[in-house]
């Protein structure tokens, strides 16, 4: 449905009530609430429960589904559950398509009265992604936060509402007679539509039928808005105390081979990249590799010796100052060199980030990161990037005074050596200069006396006679 359909099968936009919170998936079973067993048919069965219903059932309905969607604090859990309300209560079978972080629209659950069929509603949407600028249907009511009523499609309207030949075949096979879109909306954000088709009834949904799905994903969203939180207060909990470890892995380290050590020991692996490299920098602007995990040998023997300007990705965080992400390496901004094809090919065809090793206005070093994929990076995934590139610039900047330290304590003891060496001989020279004098003032001692002797004592044997 992300084509406008006909004029007579075009949505009629509805305007909500309050603004909720949706996201993920999971196809765990769930039973229908208490209360709605008897209004549940068998296998199969479409038992409606319709807006001109009495109002007692409608309440108890939608109370029993309220407390089935607020029993869990996963996002995929709620969504699963809402689709799974909606049939076939509401729908013969439904889907729930969510915004994504980046900006994708995804289906991230489904429902049908025949379980065989929910395959089938996942196809649809995997045939032909939805452009969130087409008009009408689910990218309308995604954009708008608007619900939409399409209350009679013929099976000549659905060229119209699909766009692919096989969706048209997946639609007719699934049956598309009468829907409503209504948009899962969260603190006055859009993030989800929740679509309710019914596939073999001659009656399509009404105003009655409206009311009663907008009330249905009004609960759904404030459940989800709750888990979403859930979810989003964990990350961030998560990724504290990874950055904790880290951080006391680095303050350990004694030598710059020491920190990337710890950084790969660590094993990056959890916050998404596949790959890593620590790259030091010398004075005069060399690159030399520190450490790794996930590159190949060839890769990192393209780095070493090279000007940090030269790579492509690191000469702009040398540039700038500040870290560089690359959705994919077509984001390059330059024409990469004939000589860094291996470098580049080595990096993959996903996402790269280039973080400068910062400490005040000098560079120690680099952080390269490589995932699988292309993605967009987020915000959180960002700061937590920074955060680590920050530690470790800190470590290798601790490495490098202890290395100083360590050549002046070198220094100095071969110093202190010398010295004592030299103190060792100027204590013998004194000690032999004081033996010396005590002896020549011995000889002229005796000297002396021998000329006071008369000469007739002399020996006559001297060797003077």
């Amino acid at each position: 449905m992300s084509r406008r359909p006909s004029s007579s099968s075009r949505p009629a936009s509805v305007d909500e009530r309050e603004p909720e919170r949706s996201v993920s998936t999971e196809s765990d079973a769930v039973c229908p609430p208490r209360g709605l067993e008897s209004q549940v048919g068998g296998a199969g069965k479409a038992v409606r429960l319709r807006g001109s219903d009495d109002a007692e059932e409608r309440l108890a309905f939608l109370a029993s589904a309220g407390e089935l969607l607020s029993s869990s604090l996963d996002s995929g859990t709620v969504l699963q559950r809402l689709a799974e309300l909606a049939v076939p209560l509401l729908a013969d079978w439904c889907a729930v398509d969510v915004l994504t972080a980046d900006g994708r629209v995804e289906r991230v659950a489904a429902a049908h009265r025949l379980a065989e069929q929910v395959p089938l509603v996942h196809e649809l949407a995997r045939l032909q992604p939805l452009d969130l600028t087409a008009e009408g249907g689910i990218p309308e009511v995604l954009r708008t936060g608007k619900a939409a009523l399409l209350p009679e499609v013929l099976d000549a309207m659905l060229p119209g509402v699909v766009l692919t030949e096989a969706q048209l075949e997946v639609a007719r096979r699934l049956g598309i007679r009468a829907g409503l879109i209504v948009p899962l909306l969260a603190r006055g954000r859009v993030l989800g539509a929740l679509s309710l088709v019914r596939g073999d009834s001659d009656e399509g949904p009404g105003a009655s039928d409206l009311e009663l799905a907008l009330e249905l994903a009004r609960r759904a969203g404030l459940s989800l808005d709750n888990a979403l939180l859930y979810a989003e207060a964990r990350g961030a909990q998560q990724r504290t105390e990874r950055l904790q470890a880290v951080t006391a892995a680095l303050s350990r380290a004694a030598t710059a081979e020491d920190v990337a050590e710890a950084l790969m020991r660590e094993e990056l692996r959890p916050t998404g990249p596949a790959r890593g490299a620590v790259l030091g920098m010398l004075e005069d602007g060399r690159l030399h590799v520190l450490g790794s995990f996930g590159y190949a040998p060839a890769v990192l023997d393209t780095l070493r010796g090279l000007w940090a300007d030269q790579v492509p990705g690191v000469d702009r965080a040398l540039e700038q100052l500040e870290p560089q992400w690359f959705s994919n390496p077509a984001a390059v901004p330059r024409a990469v060199p004939e000589w860094a094809g291996d470098f580049v090919q080595g990096v993959g065809t996903g996402a790269w980030a280039v973080l400068p090793l910062k400490v005040e206005h000098r560079i120690r070093g680099f952080l390269l990161f490589a995932w699988d994929g292309p993605q967009v990076f987020l915000a959180e995934e960002r700061g937590f990037l920074s955060s680590l590139a920050q530690q470790c610039a800190q470590a290798l900047e601790r490495a490098a005074l202890y290395e100083a330290l360590r050549e002046r304590g070198g220094k100095l003891h071969l110093a202190l050596e010398a010295g004592k060496e030299a103190e060792e001989r100027l204590f013998f020279l004194l000690e032999a200069s004081r033996a010396l004098a005590e002896h020549l003032d011995d000889v002229e001692w005796t000297l002396e006396h021998w000329r006071e002797w008369p000469r007739e004592t002399w020996p006559r044997t001297a060797w003077w006679s």
